[in-house]
């Protein structure tokens, strides 16, 4: 690494980048403690209160053994994760493997929460930090598969974002602000908005999300209504999309398509110009 290196720079922590900034002596802009506390859905959904669905930390395996027997509606979630990783229905965790193997894993630090279940369509906000001044610059319908799972999103007109939507994603962000002292960057909201207009804010993930560069370069292009769409097998991707990351791994592709255009020059045309 050349000598003139001396910061770090990262979109989402990891302990790695600890390491090696600790290594380098190098300054590194988010550790990844500081990224567990304010990624922390338990802390989270404390300062966000009533606005956020009714939620009950899980007391133990006999607890989690009373929501089983119940079999009520709801949601298992792990306090630390994303993308619908570490979600699981209360109505289907009794026999699951992938559950039960998590909750042996899991450190003690670790907690999980149950939920309620909310029925509408999930949505999100983009937003930037620098100093004290948060920006709303993007907002997006979520497409989720499996009622957990992110998969895309079609990013909306910012000037949708209004009436109750503007005012509680407004209030959510003042309720949230504590967790944000001395984050500079992107993050975004995720929420659901029921049929009577009623929205609950489901969490904040503060880091570089995966609308956050498709946002970035539909606002860019002067588009909207583009369409993000993550894990694309290459024979599906229409000739109106373009391909921003590859997964060599498993051969898929995350791309973006064009939305209404305010010139004649389609989404990747004008990013490329």
């Amino acid at each position: 690494m050349p000598e003139e290196i001396k910061k770090l720079w990262v979109a989402v922590p990891h302990p790695d980048a600890d390491r090696l900034a600790r290594g380098r002596r190098l300054k590194l802009n988010y550790s990844y403690q500081s990224f567990r506390k304010r990624n922390n859905k338990i802390l989270q959904k404390k300062y966000l209160g009533d606005l956020t669905p009714r939620w009950t930390i899980i007391k133990g395996r006999e607890h989690l053994n009373d929501l089983i027997k119940s079999k009520g509606d709801g949601y298992i979630k792990r306090a630390e994760g994303s993308g619908g990783y570490a979600v699981f229905k209360v109505s289907e965790i009794k026999n699951n493997r992938q559950f039960n193997q998590l909750l042996q894993q899991q450190e003690n630090s670790v907690r999980w929460y149950c939920e309620e279940t909310v029925v509408g369509t999930p949505y999100s906000i983009q937003c930037l930090k620098e100093g004290n001044t948060i920006k709303i610059f993007g907002f997006a319908k979520q497409r989720v598969t499996e009622g957990k799972h992110f998969s895309g999103a079609e990013i909306l007109d910012l000037r949708q974002l209004r009436g109750v939507v503007k005012v509680q994603s407004i209030k959510s962000l003042r309720r949230l602000y504590p967790l944000l002292k001395g984050y500079e960057g992107f993050f975004g909201i995720d929420f659901i908005l029921k049929k009577n207009g009623e929205m609950k804010i489901l969490e904040a993930n503060i880091r570089l999300t995966a609308v956050t560069i498709p946002t970035l370069l539909n606002n860019m292009a002067g588009s909207v209504g583009s369409k993000f769409r993550e894990d694309n097998k290459e024979a599906n991707i229409k000739k109106d999309e373009m391909v921003l990351t590859v997964d060599m791994s498993n051969n898929l592709r995350d791309t973006l398509s064009s939305g209404r255009q305010s010139g004649s020059l389609n989404l990747t045309q004008k990013i490329l110009k």
